[in-house]
This record gives C-alpha cells, structure tokens and sequence, in this order.
C-alpha cells in the first residue's frame, strides 16, 4: 500500500476522473493495436480481455468516485484524495467530525 508521502499532492476528486478516463482511451487505444499488429489470435484474446479488465476496474474505480460527495470517503483504488470544493470539503468534515 502506498503511503501518504508517496501520493502526489495534485492528486483530488477532478483529477482522478479525468486521469481515469484518458487511462481508459489509451487502454482502448492499446487494445485496437493489439488487434491489428498481433497475429496470433490466442495472443490478441489474451490480450484484449487483459485490457479489458484493467479498463474495467479504472471504469469501476471512477464510477465510485461519483458517490465520494455523499459518503466524504473519496478514494481511487486505495488512495485518499481530496475534495476540491471548500465548502463540501468543510461539510464533510463537519460531518465526520460530528
């Protein structure tokens, strides 16, 4: 598990979502090469179903994101991130707090 100090400190709710989604392009990206340079077709379904599940869990990882305002607990496969909102940020933490 990554600690604290290892997480860059630009890392919040906005960023992950758009980090998850250029990750997933370039997944799919990767997968339509995969298709094409790839001759053996044992490989190119090894493959692709391979890409597909990591596509998948970023996909997943970033669905949850979408509950993060209304739960307080933002996190991107293990990793806290930040609320960028003040306001929410204070709510939540008022709210945690009691």
């Amino acid at each position: 598990m990554l600690s604290n100090a290892a997480v860059p400190l630009a890392l919040d709710l906005t960023t992950a979502k758009i980090t998850s989604w250029a990750i997933i392009a370039v997944l799919v990206l990767i997968a339509l090469g995969v298709l094409f340079v790839v001759r053996a077709v044992l490989t190119k379904v090894i493959s692709v179903v391979l890409i597909f599940i990591f596509a998948s869990a970023i996909y997943i990882q970033r669905d949850n994101l979408a509950a993060c305002p209304k739960t307080c607990e933002c996190t991107f496969f293990g990793i806290h991130l930040k609320i960028p909102d003040a306001q929410l940020a204070d709510k939540c933490t008022v709210a945690v707090t009691g």
